[in-house]
């Protein structure tokens, strides 16, 4: 039995570390710290998962000692001696190894403690932990454990790591099964983030020991009478991942070593671990019809909810019916009228899905003229830093405005985009800019004028803004500025291109991106592959019936 267990928490830990070696190989290479940017701890767990090994005897000195003081009941200087700093990782490991139930709790009164004021620092601190009592089956932690995947910033890529090591505890189907309930719902966020974790770089084989379909499917079973905007975001990105399935899979029968330590991936897929993502993702695909009838009938609900809860429910419903892409113009126009949205600019950006796109446009078009002067702001000299407060009338959403106009595409939201393009304000001017190229312009010889000037505006977030524009336009000189990246010999330069053609939907230069989906070098080829399924999802309609 105890041989059992040994082999277990040795099995956990071994897992641990190829999943922090995938994760640190990919920042290595990258680029995306420079090394003196990096805390210790930080610096040192990449160096640990990347192949440099434990100092055996000091963990088995600290195995002897902690033994000791549990022996004499003095767990309380054990837990004095867990503080932060480069000697954490190695007291984590030597409880885990003792796979006592003091250790446990000892490590459980741990997780949640602010350790660090560097994010990617307590990540690591979390990780840990959560390792180390996953190894222990200390569920009575997972509550705290949630909380913590919960917060963790979304920026950093370990935070779906975090999510996924969280719900492969047992015990997290039962707060699935209860969403209602306030654990319910952290649960749901949680594993949404891990869902997510997929779409950036966390392989399919490890989602697959998490049980992911089960837990999806335990949701789905469980999903309350209301419609849950955090079960609808949720269930919209099992969608997102349905449809990557056949991407995931072809990574997944490389034989290239493509998930080797070495490399920066995951240890080599066996035949199990195949057979375990082919089940889970099999889930997945039962449930895929009824989820897209679900979610083809949720907006109007929710619609209805909008301007009678909180400003943090209010959050979450926008979210979720952004996801959905939505149109509910009638009702966010009336609230907006009436001042009953506290996220104005989340609800603004939501009028873009309006499916009478020149309705919006012009109510949009009449509310801008009547709360910013625009010619007026125009005459003043541009100005090459932004001022230190960009406030306009009775905080008018004036950035998500052009924004939304320049996706709904008409002619009078067009010249409101080409005025607010002579802004002072260098904000107001990348906004418009931004705004631009996404329709075919009905004034094209203007606004590729406006444009060209804008390339040598002296704000370089504008030129930016203005040669994504017109690359989505198709001129040729501004799509070869970011086709040169996809070019260049350094892999950081290709993923910033790759990410920019997406992010600004580049569509002519889809093929040249997905030429790099069967690329030998892993990391490349998912950006790749994420990059098109981005560019393909932009021009797809939305869930919402």
């Amino acid at each position: 039995m105890l041989h059992a267990f040994v082999m277990a928490t040795v099995l956990v830990l071994v897992l641990l570390g190829a999943l922090a070696a995938a994760l640190a190989g990919m920042l290595r290479r990258v680029g995306r710290q420079k090394r003196d940017e990096i805390s210790a701890v930080s610096r040192q767990h990449f160096e640990l998962f990347q192949g440099e090994p434990l100092n055996e005897a000091t963990l088995e000195n600290l195995k002897s000692r902690y033994r000791s003081m549990m022996e004499q009941g003095n767990t309380r200087a054990i837990e004095t001696s867990l503080r932060p700093g480069t000697q954490f990782v190695m007291q984590v490991r030597a409880l885990t190894e003792l796979g006592t139930a003091e250790a446990g709790q000892i490590l459980g009164r741990q997780v949640g403690r602010k350790l660090s004021a560097d994010a990617l620092e307590q990540l690591w601190y979390s990780m840990d932990l959560a390792c180390g009592l996953r190894a222990l089956n200390h569920t009575s932690s997972l509550p705290t454990l949630m909380r913590c995947a919960d917060s963790a910033p979304t920026d950093l890529p370990l935070s779906h790591y975090l999510a996924v090591e969280t719900i492969s505890f047992l015990g997290i189907s039962g707060y699935l099964t209860q969403p209602d309930t306030e654990m319910g719902r952290i649960a749901v966020r949680v594993l949404r983030r891990a869902l997510e974790g997929l779409r950036r770089g966390v392989e399919p084989a490890r989602l697959a020991e998490a049980r992911v379909g089960d837990l999806v499917e335990a949701l789905w079973d469980s999903r309350p009478a209301r419609d849950d905007p955090r079960v609808i975001q949720l269930l919209v990105e099992v969608m997102r991942v349905v449809r990557r399935l056949g991407a995931y899979e072809d990574a997944s029968g490389k034989s290239d070593n493509q998930w080797g330590a070495e490399e920066g991936g995951l240890l080599e897929p066996g035949e199990a671990d195949l057979e375990g993502w082919a089940w889970q993702a099999s889930r997945l695909v039962a449930l895929e019809p009824g989820i897209r009838k679900y979610l083809s009938k949720v907006s109007l609900p929710l619609a209805r909810c909008l301007g009678l809860g909180s400003a943090e429910e209010e959050a979450e419903i926008l979210a979720a019916l952004t996801d959905l892409k939505a149109d509910i113009s009638d009702r966010l126009v009336s609230l907006l009228e009436r001042g009953k949205i506290h996220h104005v600019d989340q609800a603004v950006r939501l009028l873009a899905f309006a499916k009478a796109p020149h309705l919006i446009s012009g109510w949009l078009v009449a509310w801008t003229r009547a709360r910013i002067d625009q010619e007026s702001r125009a005459r003043w000299r541009p100005w090459p830093r932004p001022p230190a407060r960009a406030r306009f009338a009775n905080d008018f959403p004036y950035l998500a405005v052009l924004e939304c106009l320049g996706r709904l595409g008409c002619p009078d939201g067009e010249q409101v985009i080409l005025t607010a393009l002579r802004d002072h304000d260098p904000r107001v001017r990348r906004a418009a800019a931004s705004a631009l190229g996404w329709r075919e312009p009905t004034a094209q010889d203007q606004v590729r004028s406006a444009l060209h000037t804008a390339r040598s505006d002296p704000n370089p977030d504008v030129k930016y803004a203005a040669r994504a524009a017109l690359a989505r336009l198709g001129e040729v000189q501004s799509l070869q500025m970011f086709k040169r990246g996809l070019d260049s010999e350094d892999l950081g330069q290709k993923l910033v291109s790759i990410h920019a053609i997406a992010s600004e939907n580049l569509g002519l230069l889809w093929p040249d991106v997905d030429a790099m989906t069967d690329s030998e070098d892993p990391v490349l080829a998912h950006h790749a592959r994420e990059a098109v399924a981005l560019l393909s999802e932009a021009d797809e309609p939305g869930l919402a019936g």
